[in-house]
């Protein structure tokens, strides 16, 4: 019986609602076909931050700064780039406040909930829940700069992965085109990691190059013929001057 109970407390705290929406712990940052939705980063905020006996105690702000790695990642790996790591934390944890705040409006008994507050925690949830958690950017220039360090472009498929994750409703895939979907995705991330591979080997090729250059000219003795040199006028010996 005591076990049994301990197990719904343990279930119980593991899940946070909002309004009807229901928000999970997530243990570790899972990537999967689709973009992921603002309702997983908020569940891997609530681990994070969540204290207990033997876990090391993590604020909010480094947390959304884990948070926003995993989820940086996960968007280059798909080729959909996004903004700077930072701006994506601060994002975040701005999201993560609000979730906070309305779940502490919510639970307090002792305050009335107003019409607006109903219409912000079910924007809040729609934000979250239907569609992808949106990171992209939209500075040509930035974007241009991510394109030559990982040498993939963004292309037209791409552009319309990041429209029907992030522009419509959130739907799950189950499509014929699913695995060449992945297949594509594969390739674009196997072609980037050659390119960055295949530069660095470049660059210490180079550098051992012209290091061997460096010790063979080092090491090349300087011929000099002394016979046919000119004497220096300042060392040549001179004749006493008679009087």
């Amino acid at each position: 019986m005591a076990s049994s109970e301990c197990n719904r407390k343990s279930r119980s705290a593991a899940r946070k609602e909002l309004f009807g929406e229901i928000y999970k712990e997530q243990h570790m940052f899972v990537t999967k076909g689709k973009l992921q939705t603002g309702i997983f980063v908020i569940g891997r905020m609530l681990h994070l931050c969540k204290t207990e006996k033997g876990k090391a105690i993590i604020s909010r702000h480094d947390a959304s700064k884990i948070v926003a790695k995993e989820l940086r990642n996960d968007w280059i790996h798909k080729n959909v780039y996004p903004i700077e790591e930072r701006s994506i934390s601060k994002k975040i944890r701005k999201d993560y406040e609000v979730f906070l705040s309305l779940r502490k409006s919510e639970r307090d008994q002792s305050r009335a909930r107003s019409e607006r507050w109903y219409e912000n925690a079910k924007d809040f949830n729609a934000k979250m829940s239907q569609r992808a958690y949106d990171i992209r950017t939209h500075h040509v220039e930035y974007q241009k700069q991510l394109e030559k360090e990982f040498n993939v472009k963004m292309t037209t498929e791409d552009e319309k992965f990041y429209e029907d994750n992030c522009c419509g409703a959130y739907q799950a895939i189950c499509t014929p085109t699913v695995p060449k979907a992945w297949t594509k995705k594969r390739k674009r991330v196997t072609e980037r990691e050659e390119s960055i591979e295949k530069k660095q080997a470049e660059e210490m090729l180079k550098k051992q190059s012209e290091k061997h250059v460096t010790e063979e000219f080092l090491k090349e003795p300087i011929d000099v013929d002394y016979s046919e040199t000119t004497p220096d006028p300042v060392f040549e010996p001179t004749c006493p001057t008679s009087y």
